[in-house]
């Protein structure tokens, strides 16, 4: 005789971790890592008891760690499109790097409060936020490195401002400074 009750089970504690990150996500982004406690995750997962969260994660520092990992596999800084365009036109690298990034912050909220927290409350190991962004910022790192190649002037030129320019060809307002001699 065959039992299938294994497999329920197996299921029902995939969506009770499911359900232990997501109520761990909107927790420690609405509260951070301090503010929010184990009782508090395990109601807003389903009431459930406090133990499984334990058994899932072994504590709340570890869980914190995965949500982290979680909703940072789920968040692209920086999108394949966005990497193709900025490959395609080096000129425009930094404006659509920005727009980017100015996305995502707009579409992942929960994304920049919980590593506002993390890094506010030092709460996980920098390290494992570097570790998880490596192959990203290898493709930033390639996309970079080609837009130098491309452009061909003795100075890397981003949105038509050239290293080594004045701030005055940009602002032609002459700053008036109590003591000027010390500028000299």
């Amino acid at each position: 005789m065959v039992m299938k009750i294994a497999k329920p089970l197996q299921a029902r504690a995939h969506r009770t971790r499911n359900n232990i990150l997501k109520a761990g996500v909107k927790l420690f982004a609405e509260k951070g890592f301090l503010g929010t406690s184990v009782n508090e995750i395990a109601f807003a997962a389903g009431n459930i008891n406090k133990q499984r969260i334990y058994a899932y994660f072994g504590s709340k520092e570890h869980l914190f760690e995965e949500v982290l990992l979680h909703v940072f596999a789920e968040v692209e800084l920086f999108s394949q499109k966005t990497l193709v365009a900025a490959e395609a036109h080096p000129e425009q690298l930094t404006q659509l790097l920005l727009e980017g990034f100015m996305a995502v912050h707009a579409n992942h909220g929960e994304f920049w409060r919980l590593l506002g927290w993390a890094n506010l409350e030092k709460a996980v190991d920098p390290a494992l936020i570097a570790e998880v962004r490596t192959p990203e910022n290898k493709a930033i790192r390639a996309v970079f490195e080609h837009a130098k190649e491309k452009i061909h002037e003795p100075f890397a030129v981003i949105n038509n401002a050239k290293y080594g320019d004045k701030i005055s060809d940009y602002y032609p307002i002459e700053i008036p400074y109590k003591d000027s001699s010390a500028l000299k």
